[in-house]
């Protein structure tokens, strides 16, 4: 915290324009950047640990993640620098600020500053060791943690070979500068698949969205995952690059479902994460559908339709419109409000249904021989609750997802309770009914490519897909869907 800054009856003293000029130099305040001046005003006037400072667009980021995730107090700046002397003229700042300084969250752009160097390799070096280095050095406890960018897939597929190849050089040149300092950390998550690949997950000019924002805030600076070092650089990178050269000369191709107005109802593995990285989410940025999550997490298909949370009732409460008593932030809320809101006027319906994992978990029996629409069991809840979306979407499709594999209670073989089952009963059950009910039905166990062996790869906590394991789920949506539009057929499962 503040050292004993100079204060009048122990109150800080705010810095005037003019006296702004000659601590931070004139051509910042002269030049007509209000951005900067109002920073100035804030790191010199605010308690703080850290500072987040950045070379690119990092609108989408919240300041107040710093403290709730990390515990530092931090100040994000909203100048954007563009320059080696401006992100020099911070860093002397925020270090003269009077502030105990523990932390520089650094988003580094390195093909800004290889064009700053005029492109010469000796002029790097010598920027270097002029304007960032001496920081590191002289601040030895003060941990520098830097993100590289992460752009959209498109954008690099939209560069030459030649400016891809010296981005990703300059790329190269900083973490070589960097990764032997002991108080630096790099990160770069620009080879992520699920991130790249997604259009849902950017708002402009691969600028990233607020919740995927948040997911690399998470994923770098709280979990430092993704970070980088000069030996393990070039697998990064070149992986990056095989996806580009792939989708030069083989563009993935998704259908175009823009037709589609999509109505998920599910359990957490469709709302265990938010917004575009979501399963929904994938679906709706890669086909262009009208999606919309109205998934409620820790929720199975079984229950009483009248009293809780399950498919029967939601089932219902959405064929009402009504979203009383629930969480106004919860998914199916705010899916809900949105699906009443906006204009569905010719868009072909299909509702997407996804339980089972729930109702294994709970021991819930599978089948009741004397009363198939028993609501107390798997099976017949699905049935109750497809019967209520029929009878209200007479002309929707209906696309049951059978429940992904788990890695819980040995890969789904124990049964939980007397009256339920192993998970492949709650799998068949699935495949009954859809075809029973004359539905789509896609059989995520067997073919979803998650299983013992890759579990890890996809799943997050051995039950919910992490963010690879969302974008395979929803790619597979898209084809069956697509499926669906080709052949017309809703009498069998696919």
């Amino acid at each position: 915290m503040k050292k004993g800054k100079p204060g009048i009856g122990g109150k800080v003293i705010l810095i005037g324009v003019p006296l702004l000029a000659a601590v931070f130099g004139t051509l910042f305040v002269m030049s007509g950047r209000p951005q900067v001046v109002r920073d100035i005003r804030r790191l010199s006037a605010s308690d703080y640990e850290g500072v987040f400072l950045s070379m690119y667009d990092v609108s989408a980021y919240s300041e107040e993640d710093f403290v709730t995730y990390l515990g530092v107090p931090t100040v994000k700046t909203e100048y954007t620098v563009k320059k080696w002397d401006d992100l020099s003229r911070y860093l002397t700042h925020i270090f003269s600020s009077g502030n105990t300084v523990t932390h520089i969250f650094l988003c580094l752009d390195p093909m800004i500053l290889w064009k700053d160097s005029d492109r010469d390799e000796g002029r790097w070096t010598e920027d270097m060791e002029t304007y960032l280095t001496p920081c590191i050095t002289s601040h030895s406890d003060v941990q520098y943690e830097i993100m590289l960018p992460a752009p959209s897939l498109q954008y690099w597929v939209g560069l030459e070979p030649d400016r891809m190849s010296e981005r990703l050089e300059s790329f190269r040149r900083l973490i070589d500068n960097l990764y032997a300092y002991e108080n630096v950390s790099v990160f770069f998550m620009g080879g992520e698949k699920w991130l790249i690949a997604n259009p849902g997950n950017y708002l402009r000019n691969g600028v990233p969205n607020e919740q995927v924002s948040q997911k690399m805030f998470l994923h770098t600076f709280c979990d430092h995952n993704y970070a980088i070092t000069s030996e393990n650089a070039s697998v990064l990178f070149e992986r990056l690059y095989a996806q580009v050269e792939q989708e030069r000369e083989t563009p993935a191709e998704y259908a175009d479902l823009s037709d589609r107005c999509l109505i998920f109802l599910g359990d957490s593995v469709m709302v265990y994460y938010p917004g575009s990285y979501s399963v929904p989410g994938v679906v709706e940025g890669l086909s262009h559908a009208q999606v919309y999550n109205c998934g409620v997490g820790g929720t199975a298909a079984s229950g009483d339709p009248a009293d809780g949370l399950n498919f029967c009732s939601m089932a219902k409460r959405f064929v009402a419109g009504d979203a009383d008593g629930l969480d106004e932030e919860s998914d199916f809320a705010r899916g809900l409000k949105a699906y009443l809101r906006d204009d569905h006027n010719g868009k072909k319906y299909c509702f997407v249904v996804e339980y089972g994992l729930n109702d294994y978990f709970g021991g819930c029996p599978v089948e009741n021989p004397q009363d198939p629409y028993d609501t107390g069991t798997y099976a017949g809840a699905l049935r109750t609750g497809i019967r209520t979306l029929q009878e209200a979407y007479p002309d929707a499709d209906i696309l049951v997802l059978a429940p992904t594999y788990t890695g819980m209670f040995a890969g789904g073989t124990e049964v939980q309770s007397e009256a339920g089952g192993v998970l492949t009963d709650y799998v068949d059950a699935a495949l009954r009914v859809a075809q029973e009910m004359g539905v789509y039905c896609a059989n995520n166990y067997a073919d979803s490519g998650i299983n013992a062996e890759n579990q890890e790869q996809y799943l997050a906590d051995l039950v919910h897909p992490n963010e690879t394991g969302a974008f395979l789920l929803g790619t597979e949506i898209i084809d069956y869907i697509d499926a669906i539009d080709s052949t017309g057929n809703a009498d069998a499962s696919l």
